[in-house]
Parts: structure tokens; sequence; C-alpha cells
């Protein structure tokens, strides 16, 4: 099958439920990318796809933020940037300092494009997840995020105060966010709120994308597993959904992978349905 891109997801797709590409991926890339465009397209911030991208060896475009944010952290080009609305006259950073917020809030950590800011190192989870070494962080102020962009905001709640998660998340909506908002939880870990900005859509970043490399929009193949993926798969000109997604999702896709995202799946997929790579099809790495 001929194509010019292929996009894929991260989370429940190209890495594992423990966050680990394939070595067998990560080879196909390599030598698919010598011939085709590869996109990454993940809901996650550059801070926490940099690493897929950076271990890739990647020189392309990359959408983040289920699509609000389009980015080259090899050239530090900004294709596309939509920020989340905060209300006017409001500086987040005081929103957290705020007794009140504080009080409940363990750590927040901001992505402002490719920077990350962070309140502060509790909670190493979210800390090591979200801050890349590579990329520019720094520690968050009131002068600090004076006017920036902000795509997106992770934070962990004390664990007395689990409770009051409800609450909080009203309060930010109603009086700090002026725009939709997207709340993803994380698995396994209940105490951290994750909030993205709302009505953006990986299908049309991958649009612009094709627009500004000279790539046909009919010639895209994606692979991804969540609701956040449907207009892709569907749009593409094979979409390939994970055997681990959810029914609503697979029924929106062409094609529905043998494995899931723990076994290799998007990996056998490739191979199997448009004869990749048959070096490693032959010599049997897959299976």
């Amino acid at each position: 099958m001929s194509y010019d891109m292929l996009a894929f997801d991260l989370d429940g797709t190209t890495i594992t439920n423990t966050y680990q590409m394939s070595p067998l991926f990560v080879e196909l890339i390599k030598e698919e990318k010598k011939h085709h465009y590869i996109c990454i397209a993940t809901g996650r911030s550059i801070s926490d796809a940099y690493r897929y991208y950076r271990l890739l060896e990647l020189e392309t475009m990359m959408i983040c933020f289920n699509g609000a944010f389009i980015y080259n952290p090899r050239t530090k080009e900004v294709l596309y940037s939509k920020p989340l609305e905060i209300a006017p006259n409001l500086n987040i950073c005081k929103i957290f300092l705020d007794k009140k917020v504080s009080n409940v809030i363990e750590n927040v950590i901001i992505s402002s494009g490719a920077h990350t800011y962070f309140l502060n190192t509790r909670n190493q989870y979210l800390y090591q997840m979200l801050v890349d070494d590579d990329l520019p962080h720094t520690r968050m102020t009131v002068d600090e995020m004076r006017g920036k962009e902000i795509h997106r905001i992770v934070l962990s709640v004390k664990d007395d105060k689990k409770s009051e998660v409800g609450a909080l998340l009203e309060y930010l909506k109603k009086d700090v966010i002026t725009d939709k908002i997207e709340v993803y939880p994380w698995k396994s870990h209940s105490e951290i709120v994750d909030i993205s900005v709302g009505n953006v859509d990986k299908w049309n970043a991958l649009r612009k994308v094709c627009e500004h490399e000279g790539l046909s929009t009919k010639k895209i193949i994606s692979i991804g597993d969540g609701v956040n993926d449907i207009n892709m798969l569907q749009n593409s000109l094979m979409g390939i959904c994970m055997k681990n997604a959810a029914d609503n999702v697979k029924r929106k896709a062409r094609y529905i992978t043998a494995e899931d995202n723990n076994n290799n799946g998007a990996c056998i997929a490739l191979v199997e349905l448009l004869g990749l790579s048959q070096k490693l099809k032959s010599e049997k790495k897959l299976y």
C-alpha cells in the first residue's frame, strides 16, 4: 500500500501499559522513516512524549495535547498552538498558591508548549513523568507564569484531600478556565487530575502537518486506541485500531490488530497488513 505518512498514538497503542516502546517497533520505524513521514499524535505534552521521539530519532513535527500544539523539537518550529483560555487578569500561579487551593494540592505541573513549569518536586511519579531534562523546565513563580500560553495542567492532590477533587475541578472550570477542557484519568493514580485543551482534534492537526509538509491527506496510515483517535482512524487511508480499544472505537476503524499494545500489536499489524520491513517478518522476530 502506497502512503505518505504514518501517524500513531502512544498510550495504549505503541507503548505498553508500563510505558515501554518495543525495540522491534523502534527498529521498524527507523527503517520506515527513511521513506515516509512519521508523526507522533498524542494527548501527552511535548515533555512526556519527547522520550519516544528521541528514541525513534525523529526529525518531524509532533502533535501533542490531542492536536492543540504542533511542534518540531529539532528545529523548535511551532506550526500550531491553541492554549487554554484563562480568565482575564488571572495569573495561574497565584491560583495554585492561594490557600484554599494549596491546602488541597500536592504539586502542579503546567505545560506551555515545549516548556514545563513545576510548583515543586513532590509526587516524584508525576514529576518524573512530565519533566524531561533535555527540554526546558522551570520552577513555577508568579513572574514566570505571567502571560504564558498554557496547554495542560496536571496536579496531584494530597492523600487526605481526594474527596475535594470534584470541588476543585468545578472551581477551575467556573472561575479560572473559560473554554472547554478535557479531564483525563491516570491509571492507578486517582490522586492525579489531568486537564487539557478541549475542542481539538488529532485529524485536524494531521491535516495541518500535511499542508505544511506538502503531503497528501489521502495517504495517511494511522494507529490509535482511544476516543480521541476516532476522527484520525476514520479519515485516514487506513485506520488501524488496537485490540485493547473500546468497542465504540473499534467500530470506526478499518482494521483491528490481532494483539494488544502489550504484545506488539501495532508492529505486527504494520508488518502483516502493509508488508513493511520484510526483514523483520522473515526472521520471525515478532513471534
